[in-house]
C-alpha cells in the first residue's frame, strides 16, 4: 500500500501542477493579448488625432488667408468634434491640449471677421487694425505645434522607439 499510495500521491501532485501551469499560461496568454490590443488601439487614435490637426491645420490656414467673406470651414468643427470624442473615451490625458486648440479656433474664427470691420472710399470692407487676430494667430500656432509634439510623444511611447 505504501508504494500504492506513493504513486498516487505522485500522480496528483503533476496533476495539480499541469492544471496549475496550464491555468497560468493561458491566463498569461490573455493578459499580454488584452495588453497588446489595448496598445494597438491607442496608436490608431494617436494617428486618427495627429491627422486630424493637420486637416484643421491646412483649413484653418486658408481661412487665415482669406478674405472678410469667406466662410468657416464646416470641416474644421466635425474634426474638432471627433478630437473631442477621440481624447474622452481613450486619451483623458490629451482632454486639456485639444480643448487648448479648440479654443483657440475659435478664437481665429472670431477675430477674423472683426479685423475686417474698416471700410474704404467705396464701402468695402478692408483689412484695419488686426492686433487681435495676430495675437490669436500666434496662440492658435503655439497650440497646435504643442498638440502635436504631444501627439510625437505619446506615439514614440506607445510602440516603444526612442
Amino acid at each position: 500500500m505504501d508504494q500504492y499510495t506513493s504513486a498516487i500521491i505522485t500522480n496528483g501532485a503533476v496533476l495539480i501542477a499541469a492544471l496549475s501551469g496550464a491555468v497560468i499560461g493561458a491566463w498569461l496568454t490573455k493578459h499580454f493579448s488584452l495588453s497588446q490590443e489595448k496598445r494597438r488601439k491607442k496608436a490608431e487614435v494617436i494617428e486618427e488625432l495627429y491627422g486630424l490637426v493637420l486637416k484643421i491645420r491646412a483649413e484653418v490656414d486658408a481661412y487665415i488667408l482669406g478674405g472678410p467673406f469667406l466662410e468657416f470651414p464646416n470641416v474644421v468643427l466635425a474634426s474638432r468634434l471627433r478630437m473631442v470624442v477621440l481624447t474622452d473615451l481613450y486619451l483623458k490625458s490629451l482632454s486639456s491640449g485639444v480643448t487648448e486648440f479648440s479654443s483657440c479656433i475659435s478664437n481665429i474664427e472670431k477675430t477674423h471677421k472683426l479685423q475686417y470691420s474698416e471700410q474704404d472710399g467705396y464701402g468695402h470692407s478692408v483689412k484695419g487694425k488686426s492686433d487681435e487676430f495676430d495675437r490669436a494667430v500666434e496662440s492658435y500656432r503655439k497650440s497646435h505645434s504643442n498638440l502635436l509634439e504631444t501627439l510625437q510623444k505619446m506615439a514614440k511611447s506607445t510602440i516603444n522607439i526612442t
